[in-house]
Formats: structure tokens, C-alpha cells, sequence
């Protein structure tokens, strides 16, 4: 059986999304200022996500599913404008006693900041640069969060370490090589590397089994486990893999080895509908 989180001390939640309540609102991608929805009725009441552990976003296509993870994950902002009260909103808590709220994030321009220094994504597509070698895709995020190249020595071994864990024989001819000489499958696992390399405090992972094989899938699948173990790792998933990943899971938890899971369907939490 899955150890469930049920109750959780607030300063043990790494999220909290209080009452959000929003009508004839937008939101906006950060990247190109494009109107991604608007007039929408959207509300979520109170939904909490713990520090550390593996939380499956569920829900039936179009039901909000990564709208909430973009949210989250700074991708996407809403109009705060809208809020009724000041208590609303999403609070983020990369460390106890440190709250950060995405209201003021907003106002004060700093969304790109706290994206880049606390969470690591994975996307169905795998996104990377063609152009790139794999060891500058992989390094990218650590460029982008500003860290310094005299530690390039230090990721790159790292980035070897999580390779090998993700059956690569031979990472560093792998490092030099660029992604259109990859098949789809070590891709998606380089795509991982470089959301992990920085260690984020979140893991935001949408998608990431649709286009691969059996054998990628359960490779991924056990790296994201064992990193649930330290990390908060929100995973947004289909039915089929979210049943794989939910055996696999009772499986280790039946020998003791115990990851905090939950399974947030968004029907429970979001209301969307045309205003």
C-alpha cells in the first residue's frame, strides 16, 4: 500500500494554493506575453502539495491538468487583479520558514529567478537545442540560473553519474555527440539529466512516457522514483502509465523502502468552464 500523505503540517507543504477564485481572467505565457486563456471561470480551493515525494496530476484531457502544473511551475502567471481577497493565491516554500508568494513574484518581476534556481522540467517533447552538443544541452539550465563555468567540471561528472543510472554506456562520447545523432529514447533521458543536473527543489514532469519505449519508460520511471525520495516531483500522466507507475510503486513500498505519494485528480480542485 502507497504511504499517502492525508495530513501535513503546512510548513512540511512545499505548495499551497489558497482559494483561488478567478473570473474573466487570462493567463499569460511569460515567454511571449500570448493571451494562452481568457474568459475562463478557474478556481482551485485549497490544494496542498508536500516538499518531498511523487504527486500524480490526473484528470481527463483538457480538464486543466497542465495548466496547473504551468502554474505552478512559473510557466504560465494569472491575473491576480482578479483575487477577491489578499489570502488568496499560490504560496511556494522551497525552505521551511521561507514562503514566497507568486503575487509578488509577479509584481516585482522575479518569476524568471525563482523558476530557474528552484525547479526542473521534462516534457513530452524532449526540446532540446539541435544545433547543441548533449553536454551543452545539459548544462543549459545551470547557464541560465547563472552558475559559474569554472563548476562545468563538476556538472559534467555529475551529469555522468545520472547517465549511467539511465543505462548509458558510454556517457562522455555521448556529451560530444548532438541530439539529431540520438534515438528518441536516449533523448528523452538527456531531457532528464538536464532538468535534474541543477537539483531542483521541484520536478515538474509532463508527459514524459508517450513517445518512448517499454524499456526508456521504466528507466525514467526509476529515476524519478528514487529522486521522490529527496524531491517534490509532480508527474503528469495518462491513465495506462499512471497504473505502471502506481504497481511499480507498491511494489517498494511493500518492502519498507517508503516514497510519499498522492494522487491529485484536477476535477476535484479546478472548475473551468467558459464564463
Amino acid at each position: 500500500m502507497n504511504k499517502r500523505v492525508k495530513y501535513i503540517k503546512s510548513e512540511d507543504c512545499i505548495f499551497r494554493i489558497k482559494n483561488i477564485s478567478l473570473k474573466s481572467h487570462k493567463f499569460q505565457s511569460f515567454k511571449t506575453n500570448d493571451i494562452i486563456f481568457k474568459d475562463l471561470y478557474f478556481s482551485i480551493d485549497n490544494l496542498i502539495i508536500p516538499r518531498k515525494g511523487i504527486y500524480f496530476i490526473t484528470g481527463e484531457s483538457g480538464s486543466g491538468k497542465s495548466t496547473l502544473v504551468n502554474l505552478l511551475g512559473l510557466m504560465l502567471k494569472y491575473d491576480i487583479s482578479s483575487f477577491s481577497n489578499n489570502k488568496s493565491g499560490i504560496i511556494f516554500t522551497p525552505e521551511k520558514g521561507h514562503d514566497i508568494e507568486y503575487s509578488n513574484l509577479y509584481k516585482n518581476n522575479l518569476t524568471s529567478q525563482v523558476r530557474e534556481k528552484y525547479f526542473g522540467f521534462m516534457f513530452q517533447n524532449d526540446h532540446l537545442i539541435d544545433s547543441w552538443r548533449v553536454s551543452e544541452n545539459i548544462l543549459l539550465s545551470c547557464w541560465l540560473n547563472k552558475c559559474s563555468r569554472e563548476n562545468n567540471d563538476k556538472l559534467i561528472y555529475r551529469a555522468e553519474k545520472y547517465m549511467e543510472r539511465l543505462n548509458f554506456k558510454d556517457p562522455k562520447s555521448i556529451f560530444a555527440e548532438y541530439p539529431s545523432e540520438l534515438s528518441g529514447g536516449q533523448r528523452q533521458r538527456i531531457a532528464l539529466v538536464r532538468a535534474i543536473i541543477k537539483e531542483p527543489k521541484v520536478i515538474i514532469v509532463d508527459e514524459p512516457l508517450a513517445s518512448v519505449d517499454m524499456h526508456t519508460s521504466n528507466l525514467i520511471i526509476d529515476m524519478l522514483l528514487s529522486l521522490a525520495k529527496k524531491k517534490c516531483v509532480i508527474l503528469v500522466l495518462h491513465d495506462f502509465h499512471y497504473q505502471y507507475i502506481k504497481a511499480k510503486l507498491n511494489e517498494i513500498n511493500a518492502e519498507n523502502r517508503i516514497i510519499y505519494s498522492h494522487t491529485y485528480n484536477v476535477s476535484k480542485y479546478i472548475k473551468r468552464s467558459q464564463a
